[in-house]
């Protein structure tokens, strides 16, 4: 089950199935996984079953983050009836907390432990499957005797650490190493060694003791996935014409008049071009002429007339008469004018009332999503200094 990424350029966040989908990505590009135990295991599995190896799959693709939520809680969780028939690891169930938005002490720690780049490969693995004990760790967070070992205390649901950054690191990664290997100074340990205040005490100090020199942190922060030390992410650059989804790049705007043309244009700029060619072809071919028709009510502009004195009121008429307003009066430049002369100009051009009328009633002509936008790209600043102008 996927959801839309909305991103511009096609993407979709998958909601349910990441492990699936990891294993088709590792077993269509091995050196994913290099550097991990099962580096030279999907290499083989690669080699010898390349044919077998799906490429595409199938998605069940949900309207919206909310919904995708609600099926996959509808799959996993217990105490519905029976309905839940794949129940969640423990570490499952904070992973899909976390991303409903809910309170994650406890995974929290465990994605700033994953930081620490001096972290058991073991443990790692462990921290980053769903088998890790994370019921335990949550219980030892929240005692009063490490948050006071430790300089930790939960507030509104998260994590706060008053000791510096790395010793902060070494003595959390120790507590979750101890957890995740159930050893402790190469013996047996369990749950029931920190079950008594007695016994938490203990271990908080010795976890904390063998750690020397903890520093007092300017102020109080979150632990979280986020340590505040990396480097800012690069921010995305805008997507390339073909990279974009729809018609209507996500950054561009006009204000409209209230009512249909408006409602066409908001439609054009939700439709997946890709995916809904035929209906785009259509409303591009709409907002056009609804476009033409506002300027020439706008301007009062004239058409031509035939010998009997009436109005000759095709598309390409209407045309004419707005790109002679627009040359007259210098609206636009040259080139321009060039690129929407184009598009419209001749008897099979791509924005030509015969090319348009071809999409809706012609079963053997199917618009393309690439000429498409291109042809969008062509007309936009005709379309929009239409618009513009008073």
């Amino acid at each position: 089950m996927v959801v839309d990424a909305e991103d511009g350029n096609g993407n979709y966040i998958m909601m349910e199935g990441n492990r699936r989908l990891t294993a088709i990505q590792l077993l269509l590009d091995p050196e994913l996984a290099k550097g991990t135990p099962i580096h030279e295991e999907f290499k083989k599995l690669h080699y010898g079953h390349a044919d077998a190896i799906p490429k595409v799959i199938d998605c069940t693709i949900a309207p919206n983050r909310e919904a995708a939520i609600m099926w996959g809680n509808r799959k996993h969780a217990s105490g519905l009836g029976g309905a839940g028939t794949e129940p969640w690891t423990a570490m499952a169930k904070a992973r899909a907390g976390k991303e409903q938005g809910l309170s994650t002490p406890a995974l929290d720690v465990v994605n700033f432990v994953l930081k620490n780049k001096k972290l058991d490969a073991e443990v790692r693995h462990n921290l980053e499957g769903s088998g890790f004990n994370i019921s335990t760790l949550g219980r030892l967070i929240t005692t009063k005797e490490l948050q006071k070992e430790a300089g930790l205390s939960i507030a509104q649901g998260q994590v706060k650490s008053c000791k510096n950054k790395a010793w902060t690191q070494k003595v959390l990664s120790d507590v979750v190493t101890i957890i995740a290997t159930g050893k402790k100074d190469g013996k047996k340990w369990t749950e029931r060694e920190v079950d008594t205040e007695d016994k938490r005490k203990a271990f908080a100090k010795e976890v904390s003791s063998a750690h020397p020199g903890a520093r007092k942190a300017a102020r109080a922060w979150v632990v979280s996935e986020s340590t505040g030390d990396e480097k800012r992410k690069k921010r995305k650059s805008t997507p390339s014409t073909h990279e974009q989804k729809n018609l209507i790049p996500n950054g561009f705007d006009m204000t409209l008049p209230a009512g249909k043309v408006n409602d066409v244009f908001i439609e054009l700029k939700g439709l997946n071009v890709n995916l809904y060619r035929h209906a785009v072809s259509v409303l591009f071919r709409v907002f056009f002429e609804f476009t033409l028709d506002e300027f020439i009510k706008k301007k009062a502009i004239k058409l031509a007339t035939d010998k009997d004195g009436n109005v000759v009121d095709s598309l390409k008429m209407r045309y004419d008469r707005v790109i002679k307003h627009v040359k007259d009066n210098q609206l636009l430049t040259k080139d321009e004018l060039k690129a929407v002369s184009v598009a419209m100009g001749g008897h099979n051009s791509w924005l030509s009332p015969n090319t348009m009328n071809s999409f809706a009633h012609s079963q053997q002509m199917n618009p393309d999503p690439h000429y498409l936008k291109a042809m969008w790209a062509n007309t936009q600043p005709f379309i929009a200094k239409l618009w513009e102008e008073k």
